[in-house]
């Protein structure tokens, strides 16, 4: 049969997803007009890679699914096998790949990559066929075919690199012509835009030549952009609820710093938060990659530059601040990731980085943010060690920092700091209560919060939770009054806060199950607590 199709698509419809988008990309490619007609293994190569069969929008209604299958094989030059869990499952996809072996055709399979493991026995991505060895008869065999595929993973050669190799294999050609192509028409261009010509570019100074190389780079990274953008623009036509929207956020990152990388070369100078969002995306494209000690030494070597800028910049500089904590943050993420024994070192770095980035900028709440999410984490740590004394230096320079924040910025900024500060008081009067033995700080403390939150107003949709820390604020204290031996006070407090749980549960706002269970726990507490005063 007379080939009709550059290539069949074979996948499993739960991946049909990924199957439309490199559909799209496949017959949208537009081949460079000096490989058209160059002959090669394959053949000559053509003008374009249309027609690409995809089954559910090629087979017509009127013909059986296998029938329509085989035509389809037969008419087709390559098979690009979609691979992962679904399609290792799967006994059409299988079907497909060993009836186009059986045609004599298995040199021109181009298996990809999308979920999985190869050879993996629980999460195994090859359908038989693609792993094993098809003889004449069509049947599948025991020795390992050992298929070179692309691999569209984040962990190998993500979308765009597996894109340009099975683009590479269609065409019959290596795949760094797919990929310098670009490069090499953006370097013609760069020349022709310079006013040089071969001669020209010879006797260049050594300054020019490197500008010229700069700008060619800048080209590169640009245009390796917008190929990637184009790709992704195409995925967001898929979007539904199975689609990973965390990888794609990561592959736009990437794309974005390229972008920018290029844009550096050419025209300006990458902002220090521009680098480190770059920095922190290559370093987790490394780790994906296997190579995390590489990863985690990459992130330090920048968060000790970041660190050496920030510090020696005066006055400071927010974009620098925000570029230091990300740097600090990222190392965390990557040690705590790799279970690496310096993770809880780091993410008390991230502790001390995020307190100076945020007495040096009050109101930033990204900085703030950070510094909150790392004391959260920290204390766990602290307390599973019974290290009470530096729970307490966490507690009083995070109680300092958000007083001053409490007292700058706009009204919800103030509020939010503020929340923050009573709850730092009330833990650290707790603490001193529980485990420091230190009853005039424990006192002290409780009353700062119990004053504190006496003083603020909740927003209406933040009204569970201020209640609910009032609660928790009238509790210590009350604690605190019983262990004095001032049962009268004690009693007052736990009464006060038996009516903040009250006005929880009753409040206007809806009440997630966990909250109410915590809110009833907290009540039959203090009701036995009132047992032993009264």
């Amino acid at each position: 049969m007379a080939q009709q199709y550059k290539a069949f698509l074979s996948y499993s419809h739960a991946d049909e997803v990924f199957a439309r988008w490199l559909h799209r990309q496949l017959e949208g490619w537009k081949v460079p007009r000096d490989l058209v007609g160059r002959v090669t293994p394959t053949g000559a190569v053509p003008r374009t890679l249309r027609p690409v069969f995809r089954d559910r929008d090629d087979f017509s209604g009127g013909s059986s699914l296998k029938d329509a299958t085989i035509k389809a094989l037969e008419a087709s030059e390559f098979l690009v096998v979609i691979c992962s869990p679904n399609s290792a499952a799967s006994q059409y996809v299988n079907e497909e790949v060993r009836l186009f072996k059986a045609m004599g055709r298995g040199d021109r399979i181009i298996p990809v990559i999308i979920a999985g493991e190869p050879g993996s026995a629980n999460d195994e991505c090859f359908p038989d066929a693609v792993k094993y060895v098809v003889d004449e008869s069509g049947a599948i065999g025991t020795d390992a075919a050992e298929p070179i595929a692309a691999d569209a993973r984040e962990s190998g050669d993500g979308r765009v690199r597996a894109l340009a190799k099975v683009v590479a294999g269609l065409l019959g050609v290596a795949f760094d012509e797919i990929t310098r192509r670009a490069e090499q028409a953006r370097r013609r261009r760069v020349a022709i835009a310079a006013g040089t010509g071969a001669g020209a570019f010879l006797f260049a100074t050594g300054f020019g030549t490197y500008a010229l190389y700069e700008s060619y780079q800048a080209g590169v990274a640009i245009d390796r952009s917008v190929f990637a953008i184009a790709g992704m623009i195409g995925r967001t036509d898929d979007i539904d609820a199975s689609t990973d929207l965390s990888a794609l956020r990561s592959e736009m990152l990437r794309t974005e710093c390229d972008l920018i990388q290029g844009l550096a070369r050419g025209r300006r100078a990458m902002e220090p938060r521009e680098a480190t969002i770059c920095q922190n995306e290559q370093a987790r494209a490394l780790f994906e990659r296997g190579d995390k000690a590489g990863a985690i030494a990459g992130t330090a070597a920048w968060l000790t530059r970041m660190r050496t800028e920030f510090e020696s910049t005066t006055p400071p500089k927010l974009d620098l601040a925000i570029a230091y904590v990300k740097a600090g943050r990222e190392l965390y993420v990557l040690r705590s990731a790799a279970e690496d024994p310096l993770q809880y070192a780091a993410l008390k770095d991230v502790i001390d980085i995020s307190a100076k980035a945020g007495h040096a900028f009050l109101t930033d709440q990204y900085i703030r943010n950070i510094h909150e999410d790392a004391i959260w984490r920290y204390l766990p740590y602290l307390e599973k060690r019974k290290d009470w004394k530096a729970s307490r230096a966490i507690m009083e320079g995070a109680t300092e920092l958000r007083a001053q924040q409490a007292s700058v910025g706009t009204e919800s900024e103030r509020y939010g700091a503020a929340m923050e500060h009573g709850v730092y008081l009330r833990r650290l009067g707790w603490l001193a209560l529980r485990h420091l033995n230190d009853k005039d700080v424990a006192l002290k403390s409780a009353q700062q919060a119990v004053a504190l939150f006496g003083k603020l107003k909740a927003p209406e949709e933040g009204a569970v939770r201020f209640a609910h820390q009032s609660a928790l604020a009238h509790e210590v204290l009350a604690d605190t009054y019983l262990a004095a031996g001032n049962k009268a006070a004690a009693a007052s407090g736990y009464q006060a806060a038996l009516e903040w749980c009250n006005r929880a549960l009753n409040s206007k706002q809806p009440i997630d199950n966990e909250m109410r269970q915590t809110l009833n726990k907290e009540m039959a507490y203090l009701r036995r607590q009132m047992a032993l005063v009264q």
